[in-house]
């Protein structure tokens, strides 16, 4: 698999493309490999699909979203909590792309 050299950014994203990438990922580079860690244990995660705050689950895989929250309060969660009905769109957004990408924690 080759990556394109440009690629224009379209208006909506390419998830083919991009699941794409993760597999190459996944099969080509040791560091992308999963493996298994103690440290993962006491991770939480958001199930995207049923919006609830969990344990990540021993074979779980994840997509991590790096970002600034900034300055505006945000309401906390626990585990075993549902998601607040209304979240920043960077959050929702995030939430969209990982259930397009087949995924199921963030």
């Amino acid at each position: 698999m080759e990556y394109p050299k440009v690629h224009l950014v379209g208006k909506r994203p390419d998830y083919t493309l991009i699941k794409g990438w993760l597999e190459h990922c996944t099969q080509h580079h040791f560091n992308c490999q999963p493996h298994q860690s103690t440290d993962l244990e006491r991770i939480s995660v958001v199930d995207v699909w049923r919006r609830v705050i969990v344990p990540l689950p021993s074979n779980g895989k994840y997509l991590a979203l790096s970002y600034v929250w900034g300055s505006v309060h945000q309401p906390a969660c626990s585990t075993g909590e549902s998601l607040p009905s209304q979240l920043p769109k960077t959050i929702e957004d995030s939430i969209t792309v990982v259930r397009a990408l087949g995924q199921s924690y963030l």
